[in-house]
């Protein structure tokens, strides 16, 4: 059978709004000739390009689009990458055009309804850190650099703390940068913990 039907065929069986990527339709053809057919289907308007390698089958306006965290989950699977969590993360400096997934395996970025998608790459020590709440203002500090970071910074993000998860904040410091648990230590010391 020829690419373009065996794609039209495999359409026909999911849902509008569905997200597929073309790594999946590679079993139908070359490469070439899967993003030949793709991008005549979505020229016809018979599949929608969310990203790139992304599409899905166009939906009514009643039907809810595919939102960033779908697209982020299926392009990371598609290239079998997990995302360690599926909230955005937003850091205190972060570009607010930008959303960013964390990853433990690599790092890039795609457009998405005109919004940059970043999954960045993050070590074994930040992905403990993104584990917990308390660890994800830790690695918002961490991730903000040195030089944005100061005494004042870290008072403001960890006064929203209850008592009693700034005392647990020292079961952290063995997974924070040396600068950052120096600034860590004088606070729980100012606060007698």
């Amino acid at each position: 059978m020829e690419t373009i039907l065996l794609i039209q065929h495999m359409l026909a069986t999911i849902p509008p709004g569905e997200i597929f990527t073309t790594r999946q339709m590679l079993k139908f053809g070359a490469r070439r000739k899967v993003d030949q057919v793709l991008f005549r289907l979505v020229r016809e308007g018979k599949v929608r390009r969310l990203s790139y390698g992304v599409f899905c089958k166009p939906w009514s306006r009643s039907a809810v689009s595919p939102t960033v965290l779908d697209v982020a989950d299926l392009k990371s699977k598609a290239n079998e990458v997990q995302l360690l969590d599926k909230v955005p993360y937003v850091g205190i400096n972060e570009r607010s055009d930008e959303v960013v997934f964390y990853t433990e395996g690599y790092s890039s970025s795609f457009m998405y309804l005109g919004q940059k998608v970043v999954m960045k790459k993050i070590c074994g020590r930040k992905y403990k850190l993104a584990q917990s709440e308390i660890g994800r203002i830790l690695l918002s500090l961490w991730l903000s650099g040195r030089r944005r970071v100061d005494a004042d910074l870290v008072h403001d993000q960890i006064k929203s703390l209850t008592v009693h998860e700034k005392a647990r904040l020292r079961s952290y410091l063995p997974w924070v940068p040396g600068w950052l648990h120096n600034y860590l230590i004088d606070e729980l010391n100012q606060l007698g913990l």
